[in-house]
């Protein structure tokens, strides 16, 4: 753990803004001062993990909430190692040795795209929900890989992550429930479904986040948008009506216009060569009975969040647009290492008097 995340960590801070940037940055800073309540939909986990910086007497409140968000951002990349390395140990695609060394190459690669990287170093709720979902995707991971007399806690741990991304920014929570249908429907025949009913009480227990709103709301913070003090003025404000205008069909360019911007911006973050790895990795991954709920998975995993951005509408140049991607490239990381891994493995059969050859060049 201390391997994975600490490098990660170390950039993050050296690279974190002591000011507050972009629009909804010093918004945040503003609702950490005394734990207020954010532009809709709320976003009342944020406002309680970035409240925490006041307890931290390091620089300006500004800088406390963005070391906060390097931290989540490390939380994240750390889990995400574990997601990787326990999706290359389905069947026997790859070598033993070679699994951690390129889950962590494809976690790192990762942490140091656009996409995560500048989400480590502002204050936003990015960063946050990158650690949540990442957790919930390990746990999920790791529950899909237990037989029927397994450990179901991970699915439950999921769950409860979930829920908090919910509350923390509801729209890239959702996302994420579409690609785990694939391995939720394996979770479900191999426990049943009472698993899943307790998941649901967990995910409730993560929602129960949003009561800060009206309770806080009661005692008049200094930042205190959308005032959700009545059940209509919080509905208004969960439901976050003072963006549908955003989205309505006059408001934005085609869906065409708008999907080619997506694929520019992934397109410039993305070289040419792990783009093409990363199918390759994405073949390897679906031909391989014992990977390819995971290739299904992962791969939708990438295209919701793809899609999901360019309906929403998409701005180039909006580093908050860009933050969508976070679950893309972990996606594109995973499937470029699968490839490596499929190959290395070849290498290794090949000359199996070098036994240490192919762990270093993973």
């Amino acid at each position: 753990m201390v391997i994975a995340g600490l490098p990660p960590l170390l950039i993050y801070v050296a690279t974190a803004s002591g000011f507050a940037h972009w629009f909804d940055s010093g918004e945040f800073v503003a609702a950490a001062a005394d734990f207020g309540i954010s532009h809709p939909p709320g976003q009342p986990l944020a406002t309680i993990v970035l409240g925490m910086s006041n307890l931290v007497p390091l620089g300006s409140l500004a800088f406390r909430t963005t070391l906060i968000c390097a931290l989540f951002t490390t939380v994240a990349v750390v889990a995400m190692v574990f997601a990787f390395d326990l999706t290359f140990r389905a069947g026997d695609a790859i070598k033993p040795s070679l699994r951690f060394p390129l889950a962590l190459a494809a976690a790192w690669w990762m942490a140091g795209s656009y996409a995560w990287w500048f989400q480590a170093v502002r204050t936003e709720v990015y960063a946050i929900q990158a650690a949540l979902l990442a957790i919930a995707i390990e746990r999920l991971i790791r529950a899909s890989a237990e037989g029927p007399d397994g450990d179901v806690r991970p699915l439950f741990h999921a769950a409860l992550a979930f829920g908090l991304a919910l509350s923390n920014h509801h729209f890239i929570a959702l996302l994420a429930f579409v690609p785990a249908a694939w391995l939720l429907v394996g979770i479900q025949r191999t426990f049943g479904w009472r698993p899943l009913g307790w998941s649901a009480a967990f995910v409730s227990a993560g929602l129960a986040t949003y009561l800060l709103l009206p309770l806080r709301s009661f005692d008049d913070p200094f930042l205190d948008l959308g005032d959700p003090s009545t059940p209509g003025r919080f509905w208004w404000v969960v439901t976050a009506k003072a963006f549908q205008k955003s989205v309505a069909p006059d408001a934005v360019a085609p869906f065409g216009e708008r999907l080619a911007d997506v694929m520019l911006v992934a397109g410039q973050d993305l070289h040419v060569a792990v783009a093409i790895v990363a199918l390759l990795g994405a073949y390897f991954m679906l031909r391989v009975s014992a990977t390819r709920k995971y290739a299904l998975f992962w791969l939708t995993l990438l295209l919701v969040y793809v899609l999901g951005r360019a309906v929403l509408g998409f701005v180039i140049g909006n580093p908050d647009a860009s933050a969508y991607f976070m679950l893309s490239y972990a996606s594109v990381g995973v499937f470029a290492a699968f490839a490596i891994g499929v190959v290395l493995s070849a290498v290794a059969e090949a000359v199996p008097s070098r036994p240490r050859l192919t762990p270093v060049l993973a």
